[in-house]
């Protein structure tokens, strides 16, 4: 796994082994990433399931601002922090190890806002606590936020402030803003 765009462009990220967490591939970061390109100069970022950080990594290479990281896997996590060290990004994250509703939750009190959020759950993840954290991600967005899922290509997601959606053989990307 590698950062594919930005400052940090061709470093490699370190990634545990075995199935602890599903990498996106570069063919759909690329896709991700060319239709975020105008979002992401200044922006702040939230990575919700983060694993070892590719998606806000990547952001934060393209030109974000700051990126907060969930991740529930102290192990997993480890990874996380060690690659933002070697891009040279850990000014710019906060890493949080924790469940990713009860950072939710906290966010939610403390009134942060973002204005993109990346959601990569595990693809086993039911569709009631996707659909609840999805919906809570929608009152973390600033104006013009948004949100990226990326979800396997069977799992049809039907919400009215869908904008896009694309599918990359078994992956789907679902963006969504919020509707005024």
């Amino acid at each position: 796994m590698r950062v594919i765009g930005g400052k940090a462009k061709g470093r490699k990220l370190k990634v545990p082994k075995g199935s602890l967490v599903r990498p996106t591939s570069d063919r759909v970061k690329e896709a991700m990433f060319n239709v975020l390109a105008a979002k992401l100069l200044h922006s702040k970022v939230l990575d919700l399931f983060a694993g070892v950080g590719s998606l806000g990594i990547e952001a934060l290479s393209r030109g974000a601002e700051k990126a907060v990281f969930v991740e529930k896997n102290p192990f997993v996590a480890k990874f996380l922090k060690f690659n933002l060290k070697e891009v040279g990004f850990e000014d710019k994250a906060l890493v949080l190890v924790e469940d990713v509703e009860k950072a939710l939750n906290r966010m939610l009190r403390k009134k942060e806002n973002f204005s993109l959020i990346f959601l990569d759950p595990p693809y086993k993840i039911s569709w009631e606590r996707l659909e609840r954290i999805l919906d809570r991600t929608f009152l973390l967005l600033d104006e013009d936020g948004l949100v990226v899922l990326e979800h396997p290509a069977k799992k049809k997601i039907e919400k009215d402030n869908i904008f896009k959606q694309k599918v990359y053989g078994d992956t789907a990307l679902s963006f969504f803003r919020i509707l005024r």
